[in-house]
């Protein structure tokens, strides 16, 4: 039986609601003919959504998204993205997309998206995936700059279950400039005696909601910082004032948001950190207190 819902969620204090007109077609109802196949069956893709096929295999309403790998020379992982694929940097091969170049215009900060997904996956090596990542552009460095990132990792079920990717965010108070929706399906497969063909996992996907993180981008802390030199090449030096009280650390994340550098720390006094473990790249250098971060400041490491 399929279902209609709603939510609305308090947060701190602020009340916000999702809001599925956020992102366009988050219910895949809408879809294009853009050609059709050698038998005559015709192909449709999903406005706004790069990659998708169409079902009526629906969680609810007419259609759903499908997301399916591709036998090109080998087993090619399955992508549909809202925010487009530049090729200069995408790579169909990768099991974990680059997503430089890429994003869709946007003036809202999630929190969370939320939809419906099923994984009929033929066997366990299969791998489904969703991302959120949140970006605003950088006029000092020059570069688009991840400010929130959420990923998830979806586990094979034939029946349509709830999901929830939490978004990281990694410059509270900043507003984001565009965002990046990907979902990818496996390159796992299982052979089909019967056909002599493989079967390959597929990821359905419908009715995504966006949480609306109000509260985080209203909610300001009086804290300066100081981080130098950046770009930096050996030795990061930083120091922070604040009139909060609270336990601080300072954490490094790369690009991925893996944490490669963390330790406790105060304000007032200057302090470094050693960058020679470290490989050149971006990375976000954060002040955290026990359940906040306070500061996120983008760090360049060079050779």
């Amino acid at each position: 039986m399929k279902h209609l819902f709603s939510l609305v969620i308090v947060l701190n204090g602020a009340w916000f609601s999702t809001q599925a007109q956020l992102i366009q077609n988050p219910s895949f109802e809408n879809w294009t003919f853009t050609d059709t196949l050698w038998n005559g069956e015709p192909i449709y893709e999903p406005d706004q959504w790069q990659g998708g096929n169409r079902t009526n295999d629906s969680y609810s309403g007419n259609y759903a998204a499908t997301v399916e790998p591709m036998l090109a020379c080998g087993i090619m992982s399955g992508f549909m993205i809202y925010g487009g694929f530049d090729l200069n940097h995408f790579n169909y091969w990768a099991e974990d997309p680059d997503f430089t170049g890429s994003g869709a215009a946007v003036n809202f900060k999630p929190a969370s998206i939320t939809g419906f997904f099923k994984f009929p996956s033929p066997e366990s090596t299969d791998i489904a995936k969703g991302f959120v990542i949140l970006k605003k552009f950088n006029s000092q460095l020059g570069i688009s700059e991840e400010v929130g990132r959420g990923e998830l990792e979806f586990n094979p079920t034939t029946e349509y279950t709830p999901f929830t990717i939490v978004v990281n965010d990694f410059q509270p108070g900043v507003m984001p400039d565009s965002i990046v929706i990907c979902f990818s399906s496996g390159m796992g497969y299982a052979w089909d005696a019967v056909s002599e063909n493989p079967q390959l996992g597929v990821l359905y996907i419908d009715q995504l909601r966006v949480e609306e993180n109000i509260a985080g981008i209203n909610e300001l802390v009086q804290m300066h910082t100081s981080f130098f030199p950046n770009p930096a090449t050996q030795l990061l030096n930083y120091s922070f004032e604040t009139t909060v009280t609270d336990v601080f650390s300072i954490v490094l994340l790369d690009a991925t948001g893996k944490t490669v550098y963390s330790e406790s720390t105060h304000a007032g006094t200057q302090h470094s950190i050693d960058l020679n473990h470290l490989a050149s790249g971006t990375y976000h250098a954060q002040i955290r207190g026990m359940n906040r971060i306070y500061a996120n400041e983008t760090i360049v490491v060079k050779d």
